[in-house]
């Protein structure tokens, strides 16, 4: 089975280092694996290992003919192709409509605002729709059957998982600082909630993430300066290796109001890291019932203040958190999970 993942740049976030994964576990159970990227290298590319070969269209124009029959070429040496986000699938369409590209698609959709948009996009409709397609979460999942009518034997669940890698674990028993958030700056993740939170509880937060909607930024740091906390609150938008900064922390925070994942919140289980998140996507669907502390169903600050204090003053070991990671959200489920999806396509 040879498969290629195709995406459009490697910029961190959650779809792309999906990608970078799933290769990566494939690839090192000896499949023939490649990513093809239709534009050019990013953050992300030094993370795709050995094996896995990488293609770069360099595309400068959506319109380019040439490009387009690249792609095919590319395309038709492979039995799979994974798509990965909603406007790389439009310009795969496009593709198949100019060229006779013979291996079968599937769609993985990462988009992580459908409790907000249930909206059907440009290509998705009708003769374009997605004839298999995979969710990262139940709400999409039941969006595709329902929305797209997909035949709901050709719609697939597979949640994300991310993979442990080293962290810094010698800082975690001197000078630990006090609360993380890894969220990209853009206004879905609920930032200026975070920082209310941290005013409240008068502790000290960083914010990792990559800067994605600067008038967005501009508005926390205006809120950052008008609750006089320019010491207490830091950014850092250019770290790539974030479990290896993890063990700094003695908890890590997620307020997003729409996710699909959050992919980070099993980061932060893979490293031990306790965490307060509210509930929302398929990952905290599937660890609430095992870490019901770990999650809230409002946006008072008064209630996440409390439990805050509750979880730094008695947290649960870092043994029994990367244990719990292990034994249910590792790599060899996942990998079998979507190798299952992968030969029901080409049966």
């Amino acid at each position: 089975m040879k498969i290629l993942h195709v995406i459009d740049r490697l910029n961190p976030g959650g779809a792309e280092r999906v990608c970078i994964d799933l290769a990566n576990i494939f690839s090192g159970r000896g499949h023939e694996v490649a990513i093809l990227v239709l534009l050019d290298e990013s953050k992300l590319d030094s993370a795709i290992e050995h094996g896995v070969k990488t293609y770069y269209l360099k595309r400068k124009s959506k319109w380019n003919i040439l490009n387009y029959f690249e792609f095919a070429r590319i395309c038709n040496q492979y039995d799979i192709i994974h798509i990965h986000m909603r406007h790389v699938y439009r310009y795969v369409m496009i593709a198949r409509i100019l060229c006779r590209i013979k291996p079968k698609f599937v769609f993985q959709d990462h988009f992580g605002d459908i409790q907000k948009d249930e909206g059907i996009p440009l290509f998705f409709n009708n003769f374009f729709k997605p004839r298999f397609y995979i969710g990262v979460s139940k709400t999409l999942t039941h969006w595709a059957i329902n929305k797209l009518t997909i035949k709901s034997d050709h719609v697939f669940l597979l949640s994300n998982i991310i993979r442990k890698y080293s962290s810094l674990k010698s800082e975690v028993h001197t000078n630990q600082r006090d609360l993380v958030m890894v969220s990209n700056i853009r206004p879905t993740k609920n930032i200026e909630f975070a920082i209310q939170v941290a005013a409240a509880t008068n502790l000290k937060l960083d914010i990792i993430g990559q800067l994605v909607d600067k008038e967005y930024n501009a508005k926390l740091l205006d809120q950052i300066a008008s609750l006089g906390l320019t010491e207490n609150i830091s950014f850092v938008h250019n770290c790539y290796a974030v479990q290896s900064h993890l063990g700094k922390y003695k908890l890590a925070i997620h307020a997003a109001t729409s996710e699909t994942g959050p992919l980070v919140l099993m980061e932060y289980l893979a490293q031990g890291l306790s965490f307060l998140a509210y509930r929302t996507g398929e990952v905290s669907e599937m660890l609430s019932d095992h870490l019901p502390n770990f999650f809230m169903d409002s946006f008072s600050v008064e209630s996440w203040k409390v439990r805050i204090k509750e979880l730094i003053a008695a947290p649960i070991s870092q043994e029994n958190l990367i244990s719990l990671f292990e034994s249910g959200y590792g790599e060899d489920k996942y990998y079998t999970s979507c190798l299952e999806i992968y030969e029901r396509i080409l049966c």
